[in-house]
């Protein structure tokens, strides 16, 4: 019963609802609501190569690892360990290194979702006051943007001459970021 849990909801929120079920039995309390999970899919070849991890079973506890991170300090810790661990992340994991970072800034945002359609990015906010002004990000990336009409939350996002979706995303989550400290002041 279990494994179809995991399955249907996800590891990462198979995780976090198991530790405030214990925590709700331990002391009859729920864990504080933590953010969303943000689910990222863009197509990128980022994946634990051979090359890098030979063990299946390594692999497998470097994936759940990756998904079950809440910071980038902690993927950075986590990095650290991998370097020592394996050596220098060759090609395929810097760019799950790179996305699971860029994954971990748009949970700090409050996204709840990064969908990379054909030609256009789809963001989507968990709840409206997470999402950044827009007007004030600088005029080239506002013309790309175009909001959807039956979807107050969420934001498409042209893809027309971006040749790297991760390092555009890295890009556009610094400068929201901006926005939202200059926001919080």
């Amino acid at each position: 019963e279990q494994h179809g849990n995991i399955a249907s909801v996800g590891f990462a929120m198979y995780c976090h609802m198991l530790e405030e079920a214990i925590a709700k039995a331990q002391n009859g309390q729920s864990l504080e609501t933590l953010p969303p999970e943000t689910v990222m899919d863009i197509r990128v070849d980022a994946f634990i190569d051979g090359a890098y991890i030979e063990n299946g079973g390594q692999k497998i506890e470097m994936y759940q690892r990756l998904a079950t991170l809440n910071s980038v300090q902690e993927l950075e810790a986590l990095t650290d360990e991998m370097i020592d661990r394996y050596g220098t992340p060759t090609r395929p994991v810097e760019t799950l290194l790179k996305a699971t970072a860029v994954r971990l800034q748009g949970k700090k945002l409050g996204l709840s979702n990064i969908v990379e359609k054909p030609k256009f990015l789809e963001l989507k906010w968990q709840r409206p006051q997470d999402m950044p002004p827009l007007a004030r990000l600088e005029p080239k990336l506002r013309r790309r943007f175009r909001t959807v009409h039956d979807a107050p939350m969420t934001l498409c996002i042209s893809l027309e001459a971006i040749p790297d979706t991760l390092s555009f995303l890295e890009y556009l989550f610094k400068a929201i970021d901006v926005l939202q400290d200059a926001k919080g002041e």
